[in-house]
């Protein structure tokens, strides 16, 4: 057994949880799939969606919203792919959802504690109720930022980096690119990674980006362990989206 698989299985044994989903882009390179299997995790792939574009319409992060212990989906998905979110908890919307950008990203907010970074037009009603706005350009909020925890980020969005700073955020800025998503020049951080327990998952190789070793060190300074799922894979968007259901 490779050392890299040795420490899946570690933490699948580690990791106290209750009912966890772990929603996946259909079309993830099996070996991820695979990867995340060790963990003791079966993740629900998620077809595509002809209203996103192509290249990200199974991306859950465009697809899905966790609104603390309810799941909120776009109602024709959810008619379309009922079985897939079969015991799950869910709410359902009628938000206009396009190819065509802001249409694209009712579902990509950003939530760190209770304030929401969003574009507030594009964004799902359902998302905004509740919580504190912090309007932001990035229409992408949360595939453009890596959270490690409620109070600390990772992102190449100047916009949004400022913005969370100004709040009392901790934000590490890296350099844009180093990420793989066909059909685009490159993708997002936030998409990258899944926290699991205390340690943040990534889809390939950590130490193939160049921030590698910052993104590492950042998440260490915040109690949180830096785990490349796939040693000597770049890494990949594939808009990872974590719904933990509450513990009754």
């Amino acid at each position: 057994m490779s050392r890299n698989k040795q420490r899946n299985k570690e933490l699948s044994l580690t990791f106290v949880k209750g009912r966890l989903s772990l929603f996946l882009d259909e079309r993830a390179p099996r070996q991820l799939q695979d990867a995340i299997r060790t963990l003791g995790i079966e993740p629900i792939l998620l077809p595509p969606f002809p209203r996103l574009p192509a290249a990200v319409s199974a991306h859950p992060d465009l697809l899905l919203h966790d609104l603390g212990g309810k799941l909120l989906i776009y109602r024709e998905y959810y008619e379309a792919n009922r079985t897939l979110f079969d015991g799950i908890p869910a709410v359902l919307t009628d938000h206009t959802v396009d190819k065509s950008y802001p249409a694209d990203v009712g579902m990509d907010a950003l939530c760190l504690g209770n304030t929401l970074y969003c574009l507030p037009k594009a964004t799902c009603p359902e998302i905004l109720q509740g919580r504190e706005l912090l309007p932001v350009r990035q229409g992408y909020a949360a595939c453009a930022c890596l959270k490690v925890t409620e109070n600390a980020i990772v992102t190449a969005d100047s916009g949004i980096a400022d913005a969370a700073k100004a709040r009392g955020v901790s934000v590490l800025r890296i350099r844009p690119g180093f990420i793989e998503l066909p059909g685009y020049d490159y993708g997002f951080i936030g998409g990258t990674a899944f926290l699991f327990g205390d340690t943040l998952c990534f889809a390939g190789d950590l130490s193939t980006h160049p921030d590698g070793g910052a993104i590492a060190d950042f998440c260490k300074m915040n109690g949180v362990t830096a785990h490349s799922l796939v040693k000597e894979m770049p890494l990949r968007d594939l808009g990872f989206l974590k719904y933990n259901e509450k513990a009754m």
